[in-house]
């Protein structure tokens, strides 16, 4: 019997007829083409949503104010607030504190037990000489005053000192809820007066 030799056969090499780099000549190489629209069609639809060129949206400064419910009713009541300020402040019901020869003086009233009590504060200004000495004031009610009758006045005296801050407070025999308090003193000249129109709280 022949003993025949069984010998591993090695596999040879890809491409072996074919010289080794890049220009292997005799053909053109093969192109690839991407095509991103028919990758996406393939996609997940959250995947192409990403991918959407949507325009974003254009700025409006009215349509959130009103989106949604609390939205409106926020916006509604600060419009409110607003025009109640403007109201009072034209009126003349709101003034504060006002300057009166370097001294910041405001005037409130309040009802106490039926009788309506009347509060001037002062605060001295820095800098600069302030009045101090007898201040002369006078309150009529506001109600009435159009109908052509003489308005009753009240007068009441006061002494403004060196200290600050004072605060004083007087009785009036008037009702009502709306009055003008006019403040002056001697030697003040024309012009020299201030007035406030204050309203009960």
């Amino acid at each position: 019997m022949d003993e025949k030799t069984d010998e591993k056969e090695t596999p040879g090499q890809p491409n072996e007829s074919m010289p080794l780099g890049e220009n292997r000549g005799g053909g053109e190489e093969p192109l690839f083409y991407y095509s991103r629209n028919r990758r996406l069609s393939k996609a997940p639809a959250g995947v192409r949503a990403l991918y959407e060129e949507n325009e974003g949206p254009k700025f409006n400064l009215i349509r959130p104010l009103f989106s949604t419910r609390p939205n409106a009713i926020l916006f509604g009541t600060m419009v409110a607030l607003v025009l109640i300020t403007l109201v009072i402040n034209i009126s003349g019901l709101g003034q504060g504190a006002r300057d009166y020869y370097g001294n910041r003086v405001s005037v409130h009233a309040v009802r106490y037990e039926g009788v309506v009590v009347v509060s001037l504060k002062k605060t001295r200004q820095d800098g600069g000489a302030a009045y101090t000495g007898p201040l002369d004031i006078a309150v009529s009610p506001l109600e009435g005053a159009d109908s052509g009758a003489e308005a009753a006045v009240y007068p009441y005296r006061l002494n403004f000192s060196s200290r600050s801050p004072e605060e004083f407070s007087f009785s009036i025999p008037f009702e009502g809820s709306q009055f003008l308090v006019r403040i002056s003193h001697e030697g003040a000249g024309e012009g020299g007066s201030l007035a406030f129109k204050i309203k009960t709280r």
